[in-house]
């Protein structure tokens, strides 16, 4: 009996063995990791599998075998044995613990930059190139570096909210350097340069840094950034992926989904748009969809016609309302936020394709613009007020006739100082003493 009991025993260990060489046979090579591949290793019968398969391939082969369990099972995969249990009982030795909704507290969204960008989640912000959507990503990586509000904030909430504390910025960019180009737009905005962490260009281990990577993730679990930057997506995304392709992208991208999740980071990627027009926002994202739809907010950037002004639209919300358009442009390098809007990145498209007199608004929305903008009480140059409308995309003649109207309504005051050559026209909004 002793002796069978023996045998048994040498032939359990010699099934098990056989099994795991298998499976590290199919682990080995990711064009073999099949559905069915990733569900047997998550019924496999023996507790230390992935301790074997550790052991055995390499650090980058076994972190994506990890990652890749996790977007199927949404759990990172542990050595336990599945035990069988009568139906509607809870294993002790379940794999993942389930709670009752019941038990889960309700949480508000908690913002990196508010009402734009959620923590720890995936942020787009998608431009035609040229427009300033680099300088953007630095003015939020300024704002997180040194702990102050961004610019991007509107007054209210900036008079209303403490600033967050200073925190580690890593910005990766693929396109330009910290050399000639990105150390210079961060001063300008007074980042705390101490804070801002990145992979230079001519390092040999750069090209190793992709979304999957061990890399990539050693970066992340290391340095535990509040914000990470990519600039822009196609110089991060694993070598011979497809960006047309719906599988390859929602591989790609379950990665930063992931550093949310394991590691509290939020996570700003930069896009290119294409050159569609008269389509919705989802659509001018190049290449894929998927980036939308994986993104929590997404943001877009564009140069307003005959102006230069910029624009930058939020265009999608998954934790709250959708923010005001937010008008700005450059002095001196500086990135000068000028105004807001209430229109989106469609309106501006039309604009650049059909001129702004097809495209403006009425009458009641030139009055609007011109309260909103005289809203704070103070006298405002004329210049500057028709130089905004313009921006707006508010013709002239529906300028011309709100100021009458609401002249007329004693609504809005307008005056005059100096003469001749120093002569300058300010309206004021008139207040009710």
């Amino acid at each position: 009996m002793k002796k069978s009991n023996t045998k048994q025993g040498i032939q359990e260990i010699d099934e098990e063995l056989q099994y795991k060489k298998a499976i590290l046979e199919k682990a080995s090579t990711p064009a073999l990791w099949t559905d069915d591949f990733i569900t047997e290793l998550y019924n496999n019968p023996y507790h230390n599998i992935w301790s074997y398969l550790k052991e055995n391939v390499s650090d980058d082969i076994y972190y994506q075998l990890e990652s890749r369990y996790f977007e199927d099972f949404q759990s990172w995969p542990k050595d336990t044995v599945p035990d069988e249990v009568p139906e509607n009982t809870v294993s002790s030795t379940a794999k993942i613990k389930l709670v009752s909704v019941a038990e889960i507290q309700k949480k508000p969204a908690e913002w990196l930059i508010h009402g734009y960008i959620p923590k720890n989640n995936i942020t787009v912000l998608a431009a035609d190139g040229g427009v300033g959507k680099t300088s953007v990503a630095c003015e939020v990586a300024a704002a997180v570096s040194s702990g102050r509000h961004s610019i991007f904030v509107p007054d209210e909430v900036k008079y209303n909210t403490e600033p967050e504390e200073p925190g580690i910025v890593i910005f990766l960019s693929g396109e330009d350097t910290f050399e000639h180009t990105l150390r210079a737009k961060l001063e300008d905005c007074n980042a705390n340069l101490q804070n801002i962490l990145t992979v230079s260009l001519d390092n040999e281990m750069f090209s190793n840094v992709k979304f999957g990577s061990a890399e990539m993730e050693s970066i992340v679990s290391d340095y535990r950034p509040k914000l990470l930057i990519i600039d822009p997506l196609q110089s991060f995304l694993p070598e011979g992926m497809n960006v047309a392709s719906r599988l390859d992208m929602r591989s790609a991208l379950h990665y930063p989904v992931a550093y949310g999740s394991k590691y509290g980071v939020t996570t700003l990627i930069l896009a290119h748009t294409n050159k569609k027009q008269n389509v919705s926002a989802r659509d001018r994202i190049s290449d894929s969809s998927d980036l939308w739809d994986i993104a929590r907010s997404v943001l877009m950037s564009g140069s307003i016609r005959d102006s230069e002004t910029r624009y930058l639209s939020h265009e999608k919300s998954n934790y709250g309302d959708l923010q005001d358009t937010i008008l700005y442009d450059f002095d001196n390098g500086h990135l000068k936020v000028t105004g807001r809007s209430d229109k989106r990145d469609g309106f501006y498209q039309k604009l650049k394709s059909s001129g702004f007199t097809t495209a403006a608004p009425a009458l009641s929305e030139a009055e609007s613009f011109l309260i909103d903008l005289l809203s704070n009480g103070q006298p405002m140059e004329t210049a500057y007020v028709d130089a905004r409308a313009k921006d707006y995309g508010i013709s002239p003649t529906a300028l011309r006739r709100a100021k009458s109207s609401l002249g007329k309504e004693h609504k809005i005051t307008r005056f005059s100082t100096g003469i001749k050559s120093s002569k300058k026209h300010f309206m004021q909004i008139v207040t009710n003493q």
